[in-house]
């Protein structure tokens, strides 16, 4: 649970960061928003990929 909590903080400031070196110099305002997406996106695929592996090695 405490991990879980780590990455959601780390996500918002992964988002604030690529809003303040993305979206400011190029003036691409939802680029913070894109970066936090793909962040999170990154630990759930491989949440998934865990899982899948000890599904199959307990079958």
């Amino acid at each position: 649970m405490g991990r879980d909590i780590i990455i959601a903080v780390m996500t918002f400031v992964v988002g604030f960061l690529g809003t303040v070196y993305l979206g400011g110099p190029l003036n691409w305002p939802d680029a913070g928003a894109i970066v936090a997406i793909a962040f999170i996106g990154f630990f759930i695929l491989r949440r998934l990929d865990k899982d899948e592996k000890d599904d199959q090695s307990d079958g």
